[in-house]
């Protein structure tokens, strides 16, 4: 139905540079501007450092983002469930510090992390700040030879050392304390098999930790 529609537009531009200092470091820089018809103009900066040096490899990563709220967030309210069209998109910071070492058939990367957030949309409100600071730990072994073929495995630990929300300012809203649906602790596992004939096989599995729930 035509009084039931409505139309967007969303337009963006992005920039990126990159400059090597020598043969060990390079640092890249990006910049994207969008321009969105209901939200208007929204820029973010983007940045790193990636530094080489024998079998290791160090990285430390700026990024910066923006989150559209859904249309049924902004729109879809019916009996039962609301809306809300002057719902904001929420905005992100994160840094990123890894150290990587590669030598034979053994990869190890540790990552640290933390992830800012602000205007955060929960159903259908703006709630304040959010604070996520990980560890990730992620290792691969292989290609090893045997009877049937070549095989691969590896193993992935994640750890959120920090996941906390502050309260919305002046909205009335105070919620506040460790952010749900977080699992403090996740491990994936796993190994594959590529046959001489051609053909894979992968067995893999997942641990989740505990969450608390909302």
């Amino acid at each position: 139905q035509p009084g039931n529609r409505g139309d967007t537009e969303d337009r963006g531009l992005y920039l990126l540079a990159k400059f090597r200092l020598n043969d060990h470091n390079l640092f890249h820089l990006g910049l994207r501007h969008d321009r969105n018809s209901v939200f208007g103009p929204a820029t973010t900066l983007r940045g790193g450092w990636v530094s080489r040096v024998g079998a290791w490899t160090g990285k430390l990563l700026y990024g910066e983002a923006f989150q559209e709220p859904s249309q049924r967030t902004l729109y879809g309210g019916f009996v039962g469930a609301t809306s809300n069209p002057e719902i904001k998109p929420e905005r992100s910071r994160t840094w990123e510090l890894s150290l990587g070492h590669s030598a034979g058939r053994v990869d190890h990367l540790l990552s640290l992390y933390r992830v800012d957030n602000r205007d955060t949309v929960t159903y259908v409100s703006n709630l304040g700040e959010r604070q996520v600071m990980g560890a990730d730990y992620h290792l691969q072994a292989g290609p090893f030879p045997s009877p049937l073929g070549q095989v691969r495995a590896w193993a992935y630990a994640s750890r959120y050392l920090k996941a906390e929300g502050g309260p919305a300012g002046d909205s009335g809203l105070t919620a506040t304390g460790r952010i749900g649906d977080l699992a403090d602790n996740k491990l994936w596992a796993g190994c594959s098999l590529e046959a001489r004939n051609g053909l894979q096989s992968t067995l893999r599995g997942r641990w989740v930790g505990r969450r608390a729930v909302v």
